[in-house]
């Protein structure tokens, strides 16, 4: 029997070696998506059995964070970072739940943080005295800078059979969104009403 990794290695393989390799952690799916200039590609992958317990898998397909929401506390789901460090906490209450960014925001409303326009055709995001506007686009839910959507899209959100990928501008990495839109798009996929 041939070992059908071992095609890796083959001189006679398809895959160059400046390719991204495969996932090394097993259950987690291999993402060959072209990279676009200027933006990072994330996976929330494993998700067990929803978004709220998922791993994020960065532009190299190597986990970055875990989204843990934990059997004992299932009211608690904690975004931490790969060495275990929280990043950010959402604490799931009915008709009130409550978000936290370290370093970025205090503990606030969940409806605080994604503000629903009066028409509910989008949210507002608000973060370091800016707005961000979410909207749902062709099967995609994307984040604009305040109130313009006709302005260059900063994220793009898109549901996969078995992960969500997520599309972040450079911008809106350098300007330190990255913790921000990761704990929305927890909110937004989740299915739980906050």
């Amino acid at each position: 029997m041939q070992n059908p990794f071992d095609a890796w290695s083959a001189p006679s393989s398809s895959r160059r070696s400046s390719d991204i390799p495969p996932s090394i952690y097993g259950a987690l799916p291999y993402t060959d998506v072209p990279a676009v200039p200027g933006i990072t590609t994330f996976h929330f992958a494993c998700l067990n059995p929803s978004i709220i317990n998922s791993v994020i898998l960065g532009p190299d397909n190597c986990p970055k964070f875990h989204v843990v929401t934990e059997p004992s506390m299932p009211g608690y789901t904690i975004l931490k970072a790969v060495d275990g460090g929280n990043i950010g906490m959402i604490q799931w209450k009915p008709d009130d739940s409550q978000v936290e960014i370290r370093g970025v925001m205090r503990k606030r409303a969940a409806r605080d943080f994604l503000i629903l326009s009066d028409d509910h055709r989008y949210r507002v995001m608000r973060i370091g005295g800016m707005d961000y506007i979410w909207t749902s686009e062709q099967g995609s839910t994307c984040m604009y800078l305040g109130g313009d959507v006709s302005s260059k899209v900063f994220a793009k959100v898109t549901r996969y059979q078995s992960c969500f990928r997520l599309a972040m501008a450079a911008e809106a990495i350098s300007a330190g969104l990255l913790p921000s839109a990761i704990i929305a798009v927890i909110l937004l996929q989740s299915g739980k009403a906050y």
